[in-house]
């Protein structure tokens, strides 16, 4: 049996998850053999594609590490992250005994990381929220899995639902067991969490936020996390003894390195002073320019449409950037606000609009930098086709008949 390839790219190694919604799949980059194992979540369900598409982008991999590539092909949606290290936070609540600090340290990475995803859909985050798909990494770091499991359900999840399962999770890492609940292990956490999670609970926070708010202005953080904390107090005591250690041998060579400087900065000082001044250059060194962002656009090859006509996307995107130029090309086509049909990468696809109704075409480009261009939109309508009926021809009178 032929091996399962993803966009002629990744090769499937195993199957961790099929429903109607999706698959999960173990692969590898047939391109880079050096990546360790990647998971592919396929996503084949259009309501999830619509609600989670805008959100998997290249700006994503600087706050989930994991993140590395997203693409549509047949119709269903693609997320590539790798195989996230370390163990689950289940696993991690299940098996290691955790002491305070490491659970103010793990509660902290986790608000700091969701902070960061507070614009991101509702859908995202409530599945985020999940203690298998959040991964230990060393002892005090929280890292996103992005093997989800989407449940329908969640795309009508709130911010405060959201913010009640914050709550649940909070509270299982300071119980210090994956199936902590509040009613049970409320005498099991400080009272300071336990008013928070509490408060979560009870929906009375507003925004992620405000939880994190009341997490940092709480005793426990700025006794173990804060900057007189215990831990940052070792830590300046373990560097006080370790320049007291060294600072004789510095002192005997603080002359020399001064020296020395002072001779490599004059030198140095002079080549750069030349690129950035023309008075010591000639004139004749331009100064460096920012890279300015690509400008998206396109006309379509009709003004009029009916369904089944058959439309070419004509780009007219360009740089501003004298040196530069587009390289890439991201299109998308929605009907009807909420149904998702189309995404291509060429330059000027064509799309047969077999069905009425109302349409928005949108484009995205970027240039050799990979620095992407605002979404260039056009909306219009697309109107049924006219039904032309068949002329009978003109009737004779009955008297010519006869």
């Amino acid at each position: 049996m032929e091996p399962i390839l993803i966009a002629n790219k990744y090769k499937v190694l195993d199957t961790l998850y099929k429903s109607e919604l999706q698959n999960i799949y173990v692969a590898e980059d047939t391109e880079n053999f050096n990546i360790e194992n990647l998971i592919v979540n396929e996503i084949m369900d259009g309501s999830i594609i619509f609600a989670v598409k805008d959100m998997f982008n290249e700006d994503l991999s600087l706050v989930v590490k994991n993140f590395v590539d997203y693409f549509y092909q047949d119709l269903n949606f693609y997320i590539v992250s790798k195989a996230t290290p370390g163990t689950t936070l289940s696993n991690h609540l299940s098996t290691v005994n955790l002491r305070i600090s490491d659970k103010m340290y793990i509660t902290e990475s986790l608000l700091s990381q969701l902070i960061k995803l507070e614009s991101a859909n509702r859908l995202i985050k409530y599945h985020l929220l999940d203690l298998e798909n959040l991964s230990i990494i060393g002892s005090r770091t929280l890292n996103f899995n992005l093997a989800i499991k989407f449940d329908k359900d969640a795309l009508y999840a709130t911010e405060q639902s959201i913010i009640k399962r914050l709550g649940d999770v909070i509270c299982c890492i300071f119980a210090n067991t994956p199936k902590a609940t509040l009613e049970d292990d409320k005498d099991n956490l400080p009272p300071t969490i336990a008013s928070l999670v509490t408060k979560c609970n009870a929906e009375s926070y507003k925004s992620i936020n405000e939880v994190y708010n009341d997490f940092k202005a709480s005793l426990l953080y700025s006794t173990f996390i804060g900057n007189g904390s215990v831990d940052k107090q070792i830590m300046k005591n373990i560097q006080k003894a370790k320049r007291k250690r060294s600072a004789r041998s510095v002192k005997r060579l603080t002359a020399a390195v001064i020296i020395l400087a002072l001779i490599a900065g004059a030198f140095f000082a002079r080549d750069e002073l030349m690129k950035y001044l023309p008075a010591f250059g000639g004139g004749n060194t331009p100064t460096a320019r920012q890279n300015q962002i690509p400008v998206a656009k396109f006309i379509l090859s009709k003004n009029k449409i009916y369904a089944g006509d058959k439309i070419d996307f004509v780009c007219e995107a360009s740089d501003p950037d004298i040196d530069d130029e587009v390289t890439s090309y991201e299109w998308s086509v929605s009907r009807n606000d909420d149904m998702y049909i189309l995404f291509s990468r060429e330059k000027n696809p064509s799309y047969t609009f077999e069905a009425d109704g109302d349409y928005v075409v949108s484009l995205i480009v970027k240039d050799k930098a990979g620095i992407s261009s605002n979404a260039y939109k056009v909306g219009f309508k697309v109107l049924p086709r006219e039904e032309i009926p068949d002329d009978p021809g003109e009737k004779l009178p009955d008297d010519i008949l006869k």
